[in-house]
């Protein structure tokens, strides 16, 4: 009866060690997702003030800054004729204003293929959502 107690009291020993240990472990990941967060925290905010003093102490060609200027004209001209903020462009025109330089602008491009003949399911479904996404940017970066 002497050894019997004195495993169960062995058993119940080595599960709170377990559990301790299970507990230890969780405490140690959690404070490396934090210390992670904050690493990428501070490497963002480095890299938002490298980017700030490289534009302060850039200039721009006026010829390079002119023609990037038109391209942005151009691509606001065609969201504001568009009924839905969506600017359709064919290859030339993508190549053109939205992958050639000069380039002061950032533009998001979703490729879809909902032309008739390519019986895009999913390209169709998306749509709606596409739309509204570029409501909301051209709303946003109108303010």
């Amino acid at each position: 009866a002497d050894t019997k107690a004195k495993r169960s009291q062995r058993k119940q020993q080595n599960y709170e060690i377990k559990q301790n240990l299970k507990k230890e472990r969780k405490k140690r990941r959690r404070e490396q997702k934090e210390q992670d967060r904050e690493r990428a925290l501070d490497l963002m905010k480095k890299k938002k003030k490298q980017e700030k003093r490289g534009l302060r102490g850039q200039t721009i060609d006026p010829e390079i800054k002119e023609a990037a200027e038109e391209k942005i004209d151009w691509l606001r001209r065609r969201v504001e004729k568009s009924s839905n903020s969506i600017v359709s462009l064919s290859p030339d025109s993508y190549k053109e204003y939205v992958n050639d330089g000069p380039r002061l602008h950032w533009s998001l491009v979703v490729f879809t293929a909902r032309g008739s003949r390519y019986r895009c399911a999913i390209c169709h479904q998306v749509h709606p959502h596409v739309v509204q996404l570029a409501k909301s940017m051209n709303y946003t970066l109108s303010q």
